[in-house]
């Protein structure tokens, strides 16, 4: 029958030792979180939706149901890498995008993850101004979705959330600072820790600012986009300068997710809100000036804007520098990366082809 497979497989499963799911893992973000578990002998499962690969369970977060099979029949689902069927050794079991037909069998319980990597969000704040509520039901109740799931299965959740919760008047801002954000993606990030801490009080909220690294395309990033108006040197260029920010590596936050899950399997009392972010702070201006510098291109066409035109989208804190001694005080400190260094690790694929490049996930 089509969507069905019947297997005598024995009741035993394998339980390796450490295991992961990624959600957003065909993101900017959480294609690094989860090469990084992989490439240190995790077993993995990545979830993504709109950009799903073969490679990756096509998963929607905003159905619970699927939500609840993916983490309860993980092991099962990780070890076929499938999202059409995947074969139960109770019955015959029917797999529709990652979701388990209850008329096929019911829910039996696998090895569920050590760790779920909340990665998934809609994190450009001038989309989730023009369409709040699909990012809402994103950034907030498909959190409160895991938060609840991962609650019920004992498993650490690590919740990826921004710098933007803050209003960037009065920086460094520590993990106990009261947060203020200034536009809808900080409130939805803001209320999306609220609902996971809720949900699952034993979970950990990582802040983390504007990320970059390898992408897929130039404007996958805030930081990367600026790769564009450094090339193109024939025209003069007007870049912000007003606004400043941190950039920060996602191969040094994997890094630290990986390092937190880890310590979370030794030491259970690793939960809360917690803070992570490079340490070269910039403008726009003085990130495309240093993305120039790495290349050795010009960039004399670069002109820095000083005062922000109106009508330049959702408002945006000046400062919100991220104070993270918390971490330190853990052992758990990750040196960032040199940002000349990442950028140029991240950005030249694009010195001949600069629109687009197909990465490993492909």
């Amino acid at each position: 029958m089509p969507g069905f497979a019947y297997t005598d497989i024995e009741e035993t499963v394998d339980v390796p030792f450490r295991r992961v799911l990624v959600t957003g893992a065909t993101g900017l973000l959480g294609r690094a979180v989860y090469r990084e578990f992989q490439n240190n002998s995790w077993h993995i499962l990545g979830c993504g939706y709109s950009r799903a690969r073969p490679r990756f369970l096509r998963c929607n977060l905003m159905d619970e149901d699927a939500v609840r099979e993916v983490i309860h029949n993980f092991q099962v689902i990780a070890e076929r890498r499938t999202t059409t069927i995947v074969i139960s050794p109770v019955a015959a079991v029917c797999f529709a995008d990652g979701v388990q037909c209850r008329h096929c069998c019911p829910l039996r319980s696998y090895p569920q993850p050590h760790v779920i990597v909340h990665c998934a969000a809609e994190r450009r704040p001038d989309v989730v101004e023009r369409h709040t509520e699909a990012a809402m039901n994103l950034n907030i109740h498909a959190s409160a979705t895991l938060a609840k799931e991962s609650a019920t299965a004992g498993t650490f959740l690590i919740y990826i959330s921004t710098d933007y919760v803050f209003d960037g008047r009065n920086p460094p801002y520590g993990e106990n600072d009261a947060p203020n954000p200034l536009n809808l993606y900080g409130k939805s990030k803001l209320e999306g820790e609220r609902e996971v801490l809720r949900h699952n009080p034993g979970a950990a909220v990582l802040r983390v600012p504007v990320l970059y690294g390898e992408v897929e395309r130039v404007d996958e990033s805030a930081v990367t986009v600026l790769w564009d108006r450094v090339q193109e040197s024939c025209e003069s260029s007007t870049v912000d300068h007003c606004q400043q920010r941190f950039p920060t590596y996602v191969n040094d936050v994997a890094r630290l997710c990986r390092l937190m899950a880890e310590r979370r399997l030794q030491d259970s009392s690793l939960r809360g809100i917690f803070h992570y972010s490079g340490k070269e702070q910039m403008t726009k201006y003085e990130m495309a000036c240093a993305i120039a510098d790495a290349f050795n291109l010009p960039s004399s066409h670069l002109i820095p804007l000083t005062e922000q035109p109106a009508g330049a989208g959702a408002q945006r804190p000046h400062n919100s520098q991220l104070e993270c001694s918390r971490l330190e005080s853990l052992g758990l400190g990750v040196e960032p990366t040199p940002f000349k260094v990442a950028v140029r690790d991240s950005l030249w694929p694009f010195l001949y082809d600069k629109r687009w490049r197909q990465t490993v996930f492909h």
